[in-house]
Parts: C-alpha cells; structure tokens; sequence
C-alpha cells in the first residue's frame, strides 16, 4: 500500500563533472526506486539516499530532481504518483509491476517455505496475474505519464535474485526448484514490461546483465536476502542500487525515440 506521496525535492546547480543540468529529473515507482534494502531511509516511504535515483542526481547535477517513489507502490499508486511530473519534466525514471504482481507475499511465502509445497503454488499465483493483468495496468501508467508530460522515460526491470551455481548455495539440490521458479517469474514479469515499454514507444533498461555474479548466492551479493520486513528481501543493497544506477544512466541521456 502506498503510504503517501510526501516528495522529497532537491535541486542542484550546474557544476563540474557529467553534469546534466538541462534535465529535471523526476523518479516514480515502487520499492526499487525508493531504495528498500539499501538502509538510510528518510519519511514513510523508504526511501533512500542509497537509491538509484538519488546517486544518479547526485552524480549527474540535474537542473532539478524529485522522487515520489514510495515502497509498496502499486501501478494504481504510482498513478497517484503523477502529481510530482509537470510540463518541465523532461527524464522519468519508474519501476512498477512487482507489487501489482504480488511478489512481496510470493518471496515471503517462499522465505518461510522450508520446501516447495506453499511456495511452487505462490509463483505460479504471481505469474498468472502477471499474464492477466499486468499488461493492461502498465499501459495505464505509461500512458499517464505521456499525459503529463513529454519527458524521455526509462522504464526498469528487475533482477532475478538467484544464482544457483554461486558458491553460497552449491548443493542444495533441495532448494534448486524454488530458486528456479522465483527466477523464472520475475524472467516473464521483466518480459511483460518490456513488451508494455515497447508498445508506449517508451525505453526499457534492464539491470539483469549488470547484476551477473552479485546475485543471491553469489559473494558479494547485491540482494538482501532475509530481512525484516520479509517484504524486503530480494531487494538491491547500496552496490545493487549503484548498479541500478549503471543500467538508468547507459539510457538516461538518449534522445527520445
């Protein structure tokens, strides 16, 4: 549930380094984008100075940033979350689609899973209503934002969180389905937001390749893994945001297509 709209603002003067100071930047989305799992949170939402869309600013000396990215974003919230875009906007960044999918519950079900009996059943859950429903609600967020705003916008998928071959998890044959069918359904919900990107004319930025070898399992991982709230687990540490960062900045600055 998305727990208010309070826009953190920020804005920079043109400086020295890669600076993009003809940008006003605005970051819409759920908890990726707010920075749950990369601690140092400010307000209600979880966000974090850590996040993608804050270094990015940070590194990048926009004209302008704000992020109305809160944790628990739904694609009806982030709906909610237009009301921070205007005719000034010129970048948008946005993750959405994991929560409408249920994955929060889904990875929940699935940490407290010693098995594959509740948690083969919560996947196959998420990535039916990822088919049905999910096309249809990212097209409303998409065209929303057209609706406000001319500015190039960067749609992000997300990673898939295991590695069954790392290190940290070799041998557990046990666990080798779970691991499996979680990375599969978060594989067809990064297909359906790239289709929706595609259809919007809009520009997809997939982090997966630069998540290779940081994933669960790995050493270093740039996931948690069991956190408390369970909802944040599978979410990006600090170093998996600066990768976010990475795969926000190769499309940043394009022109729009």
């Amino acid at each position: 549930m998305l727990r208010g709209i309070d826009i953190i603002a920020a804005t920079t003067m043109l400086g020295g380094g890669p600076a993009s100071g003809d940008m006003h930047y605005t970051a819409l989305g759920d908890s990726f984008s707010a920075g749950l799992g990369a601690e140092n949170y400010t307000g209600t939402c979880d966000r974090s100075a850590h996040s993608f869309p804050a270094r990015w600013a940070n590194d990048y000396a926009p004209a302008s940033f704000a992020s109305a990215a809160c944790s628990g974003a739904s694609a009806s919230s982030v709906l909610k979350q237009l009301t921070a875009l205007s005719s000034t906007t010129t970048l948008v960044s946005v993750t959405v689609g994991y929560d409408d999918a249920g994955f929060g519950s889904m990875v929940t079900t699935c940490v407290r899973d010693p098995g594959t009996s509740a948690c083969l059943p919560a996947v196959k859950a998420v990535t039916a209503t990822v088919a049905a429903q999910l096309p249809a609600k990212l097209n409303n967020v998409l065209t929303g934002i057209k609706k406000t705003t001319d500015a190039r916008v960067v749609v992000l998928g997300y990673p898939e969180p295991f590695d069954p071959a790392g290190p940290l998890c070799a041998g557990q044959k046990s666990n080798a389905g779970k691991m499996a069918a979680v990375n599969a359904a978060v594989g067809e919900l990064d297909a359906v937001i790239k289709s929706a990107t595609a259809r919007a004319r809009d520009v997809f930025a997939d982090p997966r390749p630069l998540f290779a070898g940081h994933l669960l399992c790995d050493d270093p991982s740039w996931l948690t893994f069991v956190t408390l709230p369970l909802t944040a687990s599978f979410h990006p540490t600090p170093a998996g945001q600066v990768a976010y960062e990475q795969a926000f900045a190769q499309d940043a600055r394009q022109q729009q297509p």
